[in-house]
């Protein structure tokens, strides 16, 4: 269970809004790779929600990056498969 979703007790819509707001926010401040893992929460937990669709776009933005794909090679993003939507 995550701290936005499980603990906070929220309904599942707020909790959606929650954490697509604070994917966002993590993704403005550059921790990818937090924004990358609560994107994904936000687009397999709460899939009924328009909030799961942004959440996909921005992950397609991400995946489609080549600054993100060289980072990767780089070794510089930890890479994870859930993340991947594969």
């Amino acid at each position: 269970p995550t701290a936005v979703t499980r603990s906070a007790g929220l309904p599942d819509a707020d909790a959606a809004r929650a954490a697509t707001s604070l994917g966002f926010r993590l993704a403005e401040a550059g921790h990818w790779t937090a924004a990358r893992e609560l994107f994904a929460l936000v687009a397999d937990r709460y899939h009924p929600y328009p909030e799961a669709a942004e959440a996909v776009r921005w992950l397609v933005r991400y995946h489609a990056s080549g600054e993100v794909r060289r980072r990767i090679e780089l070794g510089q993003f930890p890479v994870f498969q859930k993340a991947a939507l594969a």
